[in-house]
């Protein structure tokens, strides 16, 4: 014990426990305390549980209480403070009758005093109790403390919110488990700017999901640019130097005229065909297949369209992305592929 009104009360608890056994608590008046433990007497409540509260919750977590509490009297015109059973006092008890029985003292005899009623067990959360004694508190405290609190309090917030506070105070804590009692006992949520380790790492998951999902729309986005540049590009190639021209001078007269890249008196400037050549190839990307054109064939007319529809098809398949058949079918297949490639 580190409190000397602790170490004061532990032999009077012992009697005054003893004689309340069957009623589960003890009632003393405030008044009556302060003259036998020699401290001075408060009239505000507050003042009350702090004079006391370090040595009482002292004497919980080491289970000679269960709880405490100071209250006012039935006739409201004093304080009173009651103490109520720990672990402790039961398992001294019963290591008493255990001895007892062992030397031979029979049930009824006067030196023999009756077991306790049991203690009933609480359906308290074992993760809750495991947090508080791993904090200093008792596990008969624990559990009583759960039994009174609403159920609906968040308590492993409130723990980590003592943690901060027992860690930011720097020692100045003298006695972290009765701080800890008070904390969920007197608050029913910790300040709104307090964050719990649930909300931080449900916060920074989904910081890292809203990071994956702008990773994975900026990589399909750079994907799809480089698929349209490859079919612009696929585009370009089987222009003739006709259409190509043709198609320069349209993008290049469509820019403004403003832009250094191709305006006039510039047209020495060495990223003009970069600049032309990419937007060319932007252009003819957005196109749909059919704006193409496919040059005249030199062909019979009666078989000038059968060839050119045989080689629309051949050069659908390469501006799309795929292989070509390397040969033309039926009565063209001695016509070169080098004739659409020109389209």
């Amino acid at each position: 014990m580190r409190n000397h009104i602790a170490k004061t009360l532990v032999p009077l608890l012992q009697i005054w426990l003893y004689a309340s056994r069957g009623d589960g608590s003890f009632e003393k008046r405030y008044g009556e305390l302060c003259e036998i433990l020699g401290i001075r007497e408060y009239f505000q409540i507050s003042r009350i549980r702090e004079q006391l509260g370090p040595s009482l919750d002292e004497l919980t977590v080491h289970g000679y209480l269960s709880d405490w509490a100071a209250e006012k009297t039935a006739d409201s015109t004093a304080f009173k403070i009651v103490f109520r059973h720990g672990e402790k006092f039961h398992r001294d008890r019963q290591g008493r009758l255990a001895q007892q029985e062992s030397a031979g003292i029979p049930a009824g005899h006067p030196r023999r005093r009756p077991l306790p009623p049991p203690v009933a067990k609480s359906d308290t959360d074992p993760g809750l109790v495991e947090e508080l004694t791993k904090r200093g508190v008792g596990e008969g405290g624990a559990r009583k403390l759960l039994a009174k609190l609403p159920s609906d309090r968040p308590l492993r917030e409130l723990l980590e919110w003592g943690d901060e506070e027992i860690a930011r105070q720097q020692g100045r804590i003298k006695n972290p488990a009765g701080f800890y009692i008070r904390l969920v006992e007197e608050h029913s949520s910790p300040p709104p700017t307090f964050e719990s380790s649930a909300t931080r790492n449900a916060r920074q998951r989904a910081e890292f999901l809203q990071q994956k999902a702008s990773e994975n729309a900026k990589a399909i986005a750079e994907e799809e640019e480089r698929r349209r540049r490859v079919l612009g590009e696929r585009r370009l190639a089987v222009l003739t130097p006709d259409q190509r021209a043709r198609l320069a001078l349209r993008i290049e007269s469509a820019m403004n005229p403003a832009d250094p890249a191709t305006s006039q008196g510039r047209l020495e400037n060495p990223f003009r065909e970069t600049v032309i050549r990419n937007r060319m190839i932007r252009h003819l990307a957005e196109q749909p297949m059919e704006l193409l054109v496919v040059p005249q064939l030199n062909l019979h007319p009666d078989s000038r369209w059968e060839a050119t529809i045989v080689l629309l098809l051949e050069l659908q398949r390469k501006l799309n992305g795929l292989p070509e058949t390397g040969r033309l079918t039926g009565r063209f297949s001695n016509l070169p592929l080098d004739a659409a490639k020109a389209a």
